[in-house]
């Protein structure tokens, strides 16, 4: 309806009540929060995955929007995932985290091969945010 294209279909005609689905689909999904910790991504400094990295788990906090980061050498892969089942367990019931263990040698690397992840998503969280007030 913004951008003045043809609607998905299916989609609610009025205002109101695509108000009222999109703010049921952001209570499910946690869009906002999940999409500004992706955001945090793209604040991650180069040397925080250290060049010569075999795998990096991440895991985004989205209740208090902070993001940390734990590289392993690729000798190291069964650790890495242990680490990793260790985590997603420890937040199961929760959907406060997103938890995932990437493959990559690099930042360089990571953001080429996750771009998704490093996107900078502020100006569609602002309007998700401006839909569902």
């Amino acid at each position: 309806m913004k951008e003045g294209t043809t609607l998905v279909p299916n989609t609610p005609q009025h205002s109101v009540e695509l108000r009222s689905e999109l703010r049921e689909l952001e209570k499910e999904l946690s869009a906002i929060g999940t999409l500004q910790g992706y955001g945090l991504l793209s604040t991650v400094p180069s040397q925080a995955i250290p060049t010569g990295t075999g795998y990096t788990l991440i895991v985004l906090d989205r209740t208090d929007r902070s993001i940390r980061l734990k590289s392993f050498p690729r000798t190291q892969a069964m650790r890495a995932f242990m680490e990793y089942t260790e985590v997603e367990k420890r937040y199961e019931d929760k959907q406060s985290h997103d938890i995932v263990l990437v493959s990559a040698e690099s930042l360089v690397q990571l953001k080429r091969a996750y771009p998704n992840y490093f996107l900078n998503t502020t100006e569609f969280v602002k309007l998700i945010e401006k839909a569902v007030k």
